[in-house]
């Protein structure tokens, strides 16, 4: 085999014919080099488009669904609602009959949503990591009410008027975005404040408030979240309003 740049992964040799190709493994670590750069740099971009594509309404009102199955057969049909029930473990169906989180559950959803999102036939371990991280970010993106576009390769956000807002615009990096996304940057939370407003003393923003209520009352409606009367009877108010008042409402 003629020992080249490409192939010198699979050579075999001796130290004294090690020593005569001390120039080509230069030569191979160069290249090296400018492939892990080149992977770098793909996967920045595939992961800016994943997350702006996970941002958008289309992925968000996606209606897809699949099967668990058990031993017997189908255990559960599960309908979701694009990206909703995204690391909610306390959903019913995805724990098992002690309890705990199933791990066969767990596997057939994120099969599932490759499947769904990605045209994939199976879980990819790669694709799988890489969606996790968007997924956090693309929906810090949709609690701030902010538009998500890619622009020569790089995530591009407008709108906004918080500071964490402002903060996922100015972040230098889509590290720099898991960061603020998940509040780890400072007073920046990527949670509703009416959890998180005795650390920090922030108010909740109207987008925090409104991305709350939708979760809660799409969980009430699959049957998956209990609420109180009270929180049923500001449900039904809502309700009321908007369909009282549909110009208000519509869609720009």
């Amino acid at each position: 085999m003629t020992l080249t740049a490409n192939t010198i992964a699979k050579a075999t040799l001796t130290a004294i014919e090690a020593a005569s190709f001390l120039p080509l493994a230069a030569q191979a670590a160069i290249k090296g080099k400018a492939d892990i750069d080149s992977a770098k740099a793909k996967g920045a971009a595939a992961l800016a488009v994943m997350v702006a594509g996970f941002a958008s309404d289309d992925i968000a009102s996606r209606p897809w669904a699949f099967d668990i199955n058990g031993k017997d057969g189908v255990h559960d049909h599960v309908r979701c609602t694009g990206l909703n029930e995204f690391g909610n473990d306390d959903l019913a169906w995805k724990r098992n009959s002690e309890g705990a989180v199933s791990k066969v559950a767990q596997t057939a959803y994120k099969t599932a949503l490759q499947s769904a999102f990605f045209n994939l036939p199976e879980s990819n371990a790669a694709v799988w990591t890489m969606a996790s991280k968007a997924v956090a970010m693309a929906k810090a993106i949709r609690e701030e009410g902010m538009i998500a576009t890619i622009e020569s390769g790089e995530l591009k956000l407008t709108g906004g008027t918080t500071d964490r807002a402002k903060a996922m615009t100015d972040a230098k990096s889509l590290s720099a975005l898991a960061k603020v996304a998940k509040g780890e940057t400072g007073s920046n939370r990527a949670t509703p404040s009416n959890e998180g407003a005795k650390d920090d003393g922030r108010l909740a923003t109207p987008a925090e408030i409104m991305a709350l209520a939708a979760r809660l009352v799409e969980g009430a409606a699959k049957g998956e979240e209990a609420l109180s009367n009270s929180a049923l009877s500001f449900a039904r108010k809502i309700a009321a309003l908007v369909a009282a008042n549909p110009d208000a409402f519509a869609d720009d």
